[in-house]
């Protein structure tokens, strides 16, 4: 495969992989941390109102984690552009007056992290906790948007994320708390699996995925942004589902150091990669 660089507006650069076929049209740049990538997407995506951060939740040993990333890097930048409310996937979506809306709440007011809220963080990645902790110091509100908990609580607070009626049920209620928000005119945060935050989601995973639903019926501009850690994206062929145009190779843009923003022309989704351990 052949790579060609060519300019694009600005200091970005085109990067043109030209197998047989077809060509895997990209943009590529490289970045010297993640608070630098993300600032120049913004400023090139000013007029975003939802940003959509999809990750693949790790196994357990791994030592990088994608929340560990984005409570590290992302949640200052974030408040600096004034993204103010945060939907969280792993947290269960409750009704009014359900224990874990009431903890929400609380966090909100105080800060504090109730047991039930608690419960739902994953016991081997210290880094989801870290992300309440951050965002509570830097004004941002957090939402649930995961599961139903009453449907949880059910059936025994086990979590299968791997089913599409459950990666259905998850997408339905992200999309309609970020609906919500978004008309009220706040500005949104999304951090869940990325399976769930496709614009253009291929067969495999379009019942799982509300970004493209948002998208169509949202006034509001919508960007998508995928977290990739090659290990973690490596297991269990998760690669499979990032947003790539058909004819690249995922692994031919993972950086030495620093990260890489790749923007795929033809769906305008952008994926950060980063180096290896």
């Amino acid at each position: 495969m052949v790579i060609q660089f060519m300019p694009l507006l600005g200091s970005s650069q085109i990067c043109l992989a030209r197998p047989q076929a077809s060509p895997c049209l990209v943009g590529v740049e490289q970045f010297p941390d993640s608070p630098a990538a993300l600032t120049d997407l913004l400023q090139k995506e000013a007029d975003a109102q939802i940003l959509l951060f999809g990750y693949t939740h790790r196994a357990a040993g791994d030592r990088q984690s994608a929340p560990q990333i984005f409570a590290e890097s992302f949640l200052q930048t974030l408040q600096v552009h004034r993204f103010t409310c945060l939907v969280l996937e792993v947290l269960p979506v409750g009704q009014t007056g359900s224990a874990i809306q009431q903890e929400i709440d609380e966090y909100n007011l105080t800060g504090a992290i109730g047991r039930e809220m608690a419960s739902f963080l994953p016991k081997d990645d210290p880094y989801y906790r870290l992300i309440l902790e951050k965002a509570h110091e830097l004004g941002i509100k957090i939402y649930a948007g995961g599961q139903s908990y009453e449907k949880l609580l059910a059936c025994g607070r086990t979590v299968r994320r791997e089913l599409p009626i459950v990666q259905t049920e998850i997408s339905d209620n992200s999309l309609k708390i970020i609906r919500q928000l978004a008309d009220q005119d706040e500005k949104v945060a999304w951090f869940g699996g990325c399976i769930h935050n496709d614009l253009a989601p291929g067969k495999a995973n379009g019942h799982g995925s509300f970004g493209w639903r948002l998208q169509a019926q949202s006034t509001r501009q919508v960007v998508e942004i995928d977290l990739v850690i090659p290990e973690i994206s490596q297991q269990a062929d998760y690669y499979r589902y990032l947003p790539l145009p058909p004819n690249c190779n995922w692994q031919d843009f993972i950086p030495e150091q620093g990260v890489a923003k790749v923007l795929n022309l033809k769906s305008g989704s952008y994926l950060f990669y980063f180096p290896k351990n």
